[in-house]
């Protein structure tokens, strides 16, 4: 079973978020965002947070991702099927028997790991990480091993 999928990015300033997962339908979920550290810059060049709310509607969250330019340090971030119940997750157990449909994780700015409970959501990522020449892309599998495939 596919969990997920990891890879690393251009360590660059640009809409990375967005080109990581860009094939989702954004407005079908509410958007949950913490432990973040995107900055983007203000009128005086002052780095600022992307994001200053903690949930965003699909329309407010892509808008956010693809339309700024940002440097991601860290950032949690959750999709939620609208309707469903937005809760706090601090493991993969819980993000299965949660509502949560997706979870992107990014460390040091360059690593990204996205879990999702869709198999083929998952190579739909993974395809598009190659597509956008990422690299070390790999399968995050239920062991918690990852297998390179690329």
């Amino acid at each position: 079973m596919v969990r997920g999928v990891s890879f690393r990015v251009p360590d660059e300033v640009g809409s990375l978020l967005y080109d990581a997962v860009q094939m989702i339908n954004f407005n079908k979920y509410f958007w949950r965002v913490d432990s973040e550290e995107v900055y983007t810059e203000n009128q005086q060049g002052i780095a600022v947070p992307l994001f200053n709310n903690r949930v965003y509607n699909g329309i407010e969250f892509v808008r956010k991702i693809k339309l700024n330019k940002y440097y991601a340090m860290f950032a949690e971030i959750k999709a939620f099927p609208q309707g469903s119940r937005i809760v706090e997750i601090a493991n993969f157990d819980e993000f299965i028997n949660s509502d949560c449909d997706l979870v992107l994780l990014v460390s040091a700015g360059t690593f990204f790991e996205v879990y999702c409970k869709d198999d083929i959501l998952s190579k739909m990522i993974f395809k598009n990480a190659a597509e956008h020449k990422f690299s070390e892309i790999s399968y995050i599998d239920e062991y918690g091993y990852k297998k390179v495939s690329i």
